[in-house]
């Protein structure tokens, strides 16, 4: 989370802010961004982590197929001693446990489990095959997010577009260098969020080439517009 001197920084640091209600709503803006989407990129699971989740998931569904499985061969007679047992959890074998029509009615969602579990094991078993980590590094992965998440700030506070601006006289010792608005705003914004300005170079190079090649929008206003609707975003 940004602190508020921060904050006014990054306010500062776009001067082609000219609504004047989306300047006075852009602090809360950032802060909201600090407190939800920020924190979600910069707490992205690990290739290793995901390769963690993704067994637990097979497992998940293995046990799931297993025990549906092992249910729908009990037989009628322990299934119903089963019942009973959950019902009345102290009571001994071969005493008078719960009612009977209670005890039917659990003997019956007994009999009913197999087919849950048998979906449960499915949805487990797909997912898992989805659940597979990113190509990109988890740092490099975290950079594009943020940028993406900037752009988009900048854009609905400035209305310019978001661009990487390269300097392409070589006469000049800054040729090859970014520069332009978006570029100090995510200077500005990078050592926050970061602690350096380290790796900005590469990651905006990386976020213009895939928002050149994908057209990749961050959803970040349009989720706050959801979720705030009383702040009037869309409004200028």
């Amino acid at each position: 989370m940004l602190r508020s001197e921060q904050i006014d920084a990054l306010v500062s640091a776009l001067p082609g802010c000219k609504s004047r209600h989306r300047r006075a709503l852009l602090p809360r803006v950032l802060e909201e961004w600090t407190q939800t989407d920020l924190v979600d990129h910069l707490s992205r699971a690990t290739p290793k982590q995901i390769r963690t989740e993704r067994s637990q998931l097979e497992k998940l569904a293995v046990q799931s197929d297993q025990l549906a499985q092992t249910l729908s061969e009990l037989a009628p007679d322990c299934r119903f001693a089963v019942a009973s047992r959950l019902l009345q959890p102290a009571a001994k074998a071969r005493t008078i446990g719960p009612g009977f029509l209670s005890t039917q009615r659990m003997d019956r969602f007994l009999k009913k489990c197999p087919a849950g579990l048998q979906r449960l094991a499915q949805a487990a078993e797909h997912t898992a095959g989805d659940w597979v980590p990113t190509p990109l590094r988890p740092a490099m992965l975290s950079r594009y997010l943020v940028l993406q998440d900037l752009a988009a700030i900048f854009e609905w506070a400035t209305g310019m577009r978001a661009g990487r601006r390269v300097h392409t006289d070589l006469v000049e010792e800054d040729a090859g260098k970014e520069y332009g608005p978006f570029y100090d705003f995510a200077c500005a914004a990078w050592p926050m969020v970061f602690g350096s300005g380290k790796g900005l170079g590469h990651a905006i190079r990386t976020w213009a080439r895939g928002r050149a090649r994908y057209s990749e929008e961050s959803p970040f206003i349009l989720n706050l517009d959801l979720r705030h609707p009383e702040w009037r975003i869309r409004d200028r």
